[in-house]
């Protein structure tokens, strides 16, 4: 069934871009839109438009084909494949818009780079958020749960687990684990856990 809407989709995709270019194609010879403004251009945003809705109504689908089989890792492949599209789309419309092959694909290795350097803690914050203002993860207005605790104690070492979930419905939305470790910067090497901080971290141990 989702497979039969993905191709349902594509048809309305594929229907409205060429209404939308056949408009545009009335529009400029009643002149109600300035010569000025150029026809490619315009035909260029109408695909463009086209393609991105197309992306985002084939993600969906696929989240539900994927997630019987792959549970919340289709979350995942999800969000690859919607990111690569865009990155394509960017790559296509520099293209279009008289960019050399070369230099477009100079543009899709960098924002290849800015995805690998979203993986930095110190950028990681700022990348993830675009992640989920262009995949649509969350919404403005969803309410999430964000817990966290820590899933193991070792000698200089401790391990922190994260979960987000929706909170009325309880489904998980991601999760994720970071490994800190207790250092001395004086001496340049891990160090055991300070004895205070050992004991909360034992009393809200729960692993993971």
């Amino acid at each position: 069934m989702s497979a039969r809407a993905i191709l349902v989709r594509t048809g309305i995709a594929v229907a409205f871009v060429a209404g939308a270019l056949i408009l545009l194609t009335v529009l400029y010879n009643l002149n109600v839109i300035p010569g000025e403004i150029s026809p490619f251009l315009t035909y260029q945003a109408a695909v463009i438009l086209g393609a991105l809705w197309l992306l985002q109504s084939i993600s969906g689908q696929l989240r539900k084909m994927l997630f019987p089989s792959l549970g919340e890792r289709a979350y995942s492949l999800v969000n690859i494949f919607k990111i690569l599209g865009y990155i394509i789309l960017a790559i296509v419309g520099l293209s279009l818009l008289g960019v050399s092959p070369e230099v477009a694909l100079a543009g899709g290795a960098f924002s290849g780079l800015i995805i690998g350097l979203g993986a930095q803690p110190i950028l990681g914050n700022f990348f993830a958020g675009l992640v989920v203002l262009l995949t649509g993860f969350v919404k403005a207005g969803d309410e999430i749960r964000v817990a966290v605790w820590p899933s193991r104690i070792g000698a200089s070492s401790f391990t922190l687990s994260y979960e987000i979930t929706e909170r009325r419905s309880g489904r998980l939305l991601a999760k994720s684990v970071s490994v800190l470790v207790s250092y001395d910067y004086g001496k340049r090497e891990s160090k055991p856990i300070p004895a205070d901080f050992r004991a909360v971290l034992e009393a809200n141990l729960e692993p993971a």
